[in-house]
């Protein structure tokens, strides 16, 4: 079973700077950060991951902090925007996983009952061949190839789901074919002149 990995603590150093803004908002907010991502969490743990992750990105964000920090509303109102934004990202994380979940149960049910040796069999093991693969593409990439081949998702719909224009989409999904051409040579999946983007 492939292992899905969200952000995980950051053990980066803050500057002298970052650590006085870091204390601040820590004093200041951290009893709202956690009422607010308790509001958008299901468990104790998806808490922690979704502070970890505000934690990182407003940690990046020092100069536009630094603007409304003495406005305890305005920085309320940008702190909100961040843990939402994450929220929603560990939401869509998760809904991928359990689509690749679904995805594998299937594929596996299906070759314990096929025989080991026929068509029928080689195309379900190439099949989780190509999953394995897919899974290796960066996130935008593997997400686009999901809802667009195993889905059957337009690129509008891709792009609504995703928050991106829909030419992205299309951008997103060349890069990932390409990439994921490089992957099936390299473990020997497929040979040369495969036409992987008709088999997916």
């Amino acid at each position: 079973m492939f292992k899905w990995k969200l952000f995980g603590k950051r053990k980066e150093a803050f500057s002298a700077k970052e650590s006085d803004l870091h204390e601040r908002l820590r004093r200041e907010h951290e009893k709202f950060m956690y009422a607010y991502a308790r509001r958008l969490s299901r468990s104790d743990a998806e808490v922690q991951t979704l502070i970890s992750d505000a934690w990182y990105i407003l940690m990046r964000k020092e100069d536009e902090l630094e603007e409304i920090i003495d406005d305890p509303v305005r920085t309320r109102s940008y702190i909100a925007r961040v843990i939402l934004y994450q929220s929603k990202r560990i939401l869509r994380d998760n809904a991928v996983r359990s689509k690749y979940e679904e995805l594998y149960r299937q594929i596996n049910t299906d070759i314990g009952t096929e025989p080991a040796a026929g068509e029928a069999a080689e195309r379900r093991i190439r099949h989780r061949e190509f999953v394995q693969a897919i899974e290796k593409l960066p996130t935008p990439f593997r997400e686009v190839i999901l809802m667009r081949y195993y889905e059957g998702r337009s690129s509008e719909e891709i792009a609504a789901q995703l928050g991106i224009a829909p030419g992205s989409v299309n951008q997103y999904a060349k890069r990932a074919r390409e990439k994921l051409k490089v992957i099936l040579l390299e473990n020997q999946t497929v040979e040369e002149g495969y036409d992987y983007e008709r088999k997916i």
